[in-house]
């Protein structure tokens, strides 16, 4: 009598992990890049919009530039890089990139006008009324 065995192996997909991506046909996740972000289950990087950067590799997200700071450059790794402008007596009320990528982001403060992130004070006996 003969016996016969036969093994079947199934192979398991694991998501591909945050801060890498997997390409089609890759058995190995590779590193996200500066200056890109890689969420999970990338098949390729993305790059950080502007108003964002990712300064070292391995990154699932962009860090939002911080303060009065606003860039247009998509694909920074610093943020002076990304942000090189400041908003001049104004302010950025948001907290995303889109809030830090173009100089109408830059909100005048009170006692100020102008607009496109120059504010000027308001002379004296004198106030802006919006």
């Amino acid at each position: 009598t003969s016996t016969s065995t036969t093994t079947t192996t199934t192979a398991t997909t694991e998501p591909c992990p945050p801060g890498r991506y997997c390409p089609a046909n890759s058995s190995t996740p590779l590193p996200c890049p500066s200056g890109f972000f890689c969420p999970e289950n990338s098949i390729a990087p993305f790059l950080c919009p502007a108003g964002s950067y990712s300064s070292s590799a391995n990154q699932s997200s962009c860090t939002v530039c911080s303060g009065n700071l606003w860039g247009t450059l998509t694909g920074a790794t610093s943020q002076a890089q990304a942000c090189p402008n400041t908003c001049v007596n104004s302010f950025i009320s948001g907290s995303s990139p889109s809030d830090h990528d173009e100089s109408a982001d830059c909100l005048c403060m009170p006692s100020t006008f102008g607009a496109n992130g120059v504010c000027t004070l308001c002379p004296a006996g004198s106030y802006a009324s919006s």
